[in-house]
């Protein structure tokens, strides 16, 4: 008698195309998992309006997390700014905040492919940035076998990643067996002013 008061929705297996669907929208709309800086990301759409489907549908980096907040940046509406420092052009990019519980990750076999069109776009905006100064820096911008040294373990570190973009902290890590914490920190100023990286946020480009 208990299963003539099972509706036709209870009474669906598990296996059936209705359950399957189901589960598979529910699992469409759980939050992403671990994230952090330098993954690209899609976004819920916040309306069912055309425009936001497509903003939703279009893969986007994260470059920086602060709690359940994260930065985000897309590459069709790249926007690049300078920034006058120490007779350098800083070279950085505006971004737009999001809940993280909206973000879906992408693919991970994506995410290099997806690395190099950003750089691309990134490549044609700064043809027409002017080249930093040589200013006769000391420390280790200054000693140039040992700057040298510093771009080569940067080089292999995105190499190694098989990515052209790195949070940062990932990228420190590779390289406080070699170098202090001041010079790690002087390395990246000094390639960001050259353009030969660009430090956004959380996360480290590699031009």
């Amino acid at each position: 008698m208990a299963d003539s008061f099972l509706t036709p929705k209870r009474l669906l297996s598990e296996g059936s195309p209705e359950s399957s669907a189901k589960s598979s929208r529910l699992d469409a709309e759980q939050p992403v998992g671990p994230l952090k800086a330098g993954m690209w990301v899609t976004m819920k759409p916040s309306s069912k309006r055309k425009r936001d489907k497509l903003k939703a549908n279009t893969p986007c980096l994260v470059t920086a997390l602060h709690g359940e907040t994260a930065k985000v940046m897309y590459q069709n509406q790249l926007t690049l700014f300078m920034r006058q420092y120490d007779d350098s052009v800083l070279i950085r990019c505006r971004t737009e905040s999001c809940a993280v519980v909206d973000l879906r990750l992408c693919k991970a076999e994506d995410m290099p492919a997806l690395d190099r069109q950003m750089i691309l776009a990134l490549c044609t905006v700064l043809q027409d940035v002017p080249q930093a100064k040589s200013t006769g820096s000391k420390g280790l911008v200054g000693d140039k076998e040992r700057f040298d040294l510093f771009t080569a373990c940067v080089a292999r570190a995105f190499q190694t990643a098989k990515r052209e973009v790195l949070e940062r902290k990932d990228l420190e890590g590779t390289l406080v067996d070699t170098f202090s914490a001041d010079e790690i920190a002087e390395g990246l100023s000094g390639l960001d002013s050259l353009n030969k990286i660009m430090l956004q946020d959380e996360s480290v480009f590699f031009i």
